[in-house]
């Protein structure tokens, strides 16, 4: 016998300790996507039909999902430095028109 499970009622009812959790994770400003893709996540690449507690199910996906959203991050902020470490200082003040078109003629 296969019971049915009211996902949206399951989402709605966990949302907020998903939510909350995360943001101990990710912080508050990122809580909510990690949730959100967590849960999209676990909806679209498996059958819940032999999960028997999604809210534990939930919670260890908002745990994975944090964790690759560090590691995204790391690498991001990484990347960036290696990049500004090779690009030219900014100037502290606009070039004018003349040295613009020099800059441009190169």
């Amino acid at each position: 016998m296969v019971v049915k499970v009211d996902l949206e009622g399951e989402y709605r009812r966990h949302v907020r300790a998903l939510s909350h959790y995360a943001s101990v994770l990710v912080g508050p400003d990122e809580a909510m996507d990690v949730v959100n893709d967590a849960v999209a996540n676990t909806l679209a690449r498996v059958s819940l039909v032999n999960v028997t507690d999604i809210r534990a199910y939930w919670f260890q996906a908002v745990t994975f999902t944090a964790s690759s959203w560090h590691r995204s991050r790391s690498r991001r902020i990484a990347r960036e430095g290696r990049v500004s470490a090779h690009s030219p200082a900014v100037r502290d003040t606009p070039m004018d028109l003349e040295e613009s078109l020099k800059v441009l003629a190169v």
